[in-house]
């Protein structure tokens, strides 16, 4: 690989489509394990209790530890990544059509982030398209530095910060800080629960609005440092051609597979493994999550073969329609959970979830399949890639 992105000649045009389908199928199942995670939200006022305390019997208790550690805190890092990835593919394409990329990127992320706030005041507060399209905007700052510059700024800021939060939540602990944090929180708990089973849209909305503000506005540091960190390195990915498929890039993720997964394992599973611990739950999400979302990047790049195949295909297409799918599934969720819906809101196991979201999931495959087999993008992409090139998009096929 030379310096500057030159391909070197043993990559074939089949093995650059490759490369494309895993992009695709790490998306699809981003919003797959998305969705696993946000679906606990949907039904229980998670800013304000421990989720764990509502899984009633031996199979929501399994059903939440699987999630709590193959899923949580994994799959907004891979996202994010992706996202960053999406980015320099989308500046290289502005670029060669001889244009101005930031002008175009500004009035994207601008639309992503109006999105977002609407998405998360009139669906759900746990919206990631606000915080997706600030970041976006503030990775403009950074998009022209070098993958070792970028790889560098991102680990060395999440390290640091995360590992100062850590520092924080061990001296918390020895206070005794955290012993009576949820307790303190039942009657707001309460109050918000009987909010989002009222009829009121009014007033869920208004809560939506407090929920969604206390996470991506009154804790933006937080946030920022969560998600830019893995958008740059996204970017970086892009720059360095690290998915374009030879074998010494095989080789080399074989490597770092075999130590990412076992220690992203370890580190999910601390709490369980070492007793519970608001700190071990600090270490799990932050450090074990950014790390085993590391390893399933590596097991997906390694898993799709050079043919195209049923499986890849299916998890692609709900990829390539992943901004629609996420919205769908919110759409979905808001009718059948809120009280001014059909009133699921704290009435529906964790296990029943898992299966409602697996049926949903499903039928979001076959819905993308169909819907690529007529159109060239999903309806929300449409939307956001007609403003972003502030043109009427093309959408039906020939």
């Amino acid at each position: 690989m030379e310096k500057g992105g030159t391909m070197t000649n043993n990559i074939s045009p089949i093995k650059e489509k490759e490369r494309l389908i895993a992009i695709d199928v790490m998306r699809g199942i981003s919003i797959l394990g998305i969705f696993l995670v946000n679906i606990f939200a949907f039904t229980t006022p998670y800013l304000y209790v421990d989720q764990a305390e509502y899984a009633e019997t031996k199979f929501d208790q399994w059903a939440y530890q699987f999630v709590d550690i193959f899923v949580q805190a994994s799959f907004y890092p891979l996202f994010a990544f992706l996202f960053g990835y999406g980015l320099f593919i989308l500046k290289n394409r502005i670029e060669d059509r001889n244009k101005s990329f930031r002008p175009l990127a500004v009035r994207r992320f601008s639309l992503l982030i109006l999105f977002g706030f609407l998405h998360a005041v009139l669906l759900w507060p746990g919206d990631i398209l606000f915080v997706y399209g600030v970041c976006g905007l503030l990775s403009l700052l950074f998009i022209q530095l070098s993958p070792k510059a970028l790889t560098s700024i991102s680990i060395t800021a999440y390290t640091l910060f995360f590992g100062f939060i850590t520092l924080l939540s061990v001296i918390s602990e020895k206070l005794g800080l955290m012993d009576d944090y949820y307790e303190s929180l039942i009657p707001l708990a309460n109050a918000v629960t009987d909010i989002y089973q009222s009829d009121s849209f009014i007033e869920i909305t208004f809560q939506r609005f407090i929920d969604w503000k206390s996470v991506n506005i009154d804790g933006y540091i937080e946030i920022i440092f969560a998600v830019l960190p893995f958008v740059l390195l996204g970017i970086a990915a892009g720059k360095s051609k690290k998915f374009a498929v030879t074998e010494r890039n095989r080789r080399f993720f074989k490597k770092v597979l075999l130590i990412a997964l076992p220690i992203g394992l370890f580190l999910k599973g601390m709490p369980y493994l070492l007793g519970g611990s608001f700190v071990f739950e600090v270490i799990q999400d932050y450090f074990g999550g950014a790390i085993l979302a590391a390893a399933y990047i590596l097991i997906i790049f390694l898993l799709v073969k050079d043919k195209e195949t049923f499986f890849s295909r299916s998890f692609a297409n709900v990829g390539k329609m992943s901004l629609s799918n996420y919205l769908i599934q919110s759409i979905i969720c808001s009718t059948l959970f809120y009280g001014y819906g059909f009133g699921w809101f704290m009435k529906v196991s964790y296990s029943n979830l898992i299966l409602f979201v697996l049926v949903i999931y499903f039928l979001q495959i076959i819905f993308s399949s169909i819907w690529l087999r007529k159109f060239r993008f999903g309806p929300f992409e449409w939307i956001l890639r007609s403003f972003t090139y502030w043109r009427v998009q093309i959408m039906k096929i020939n």
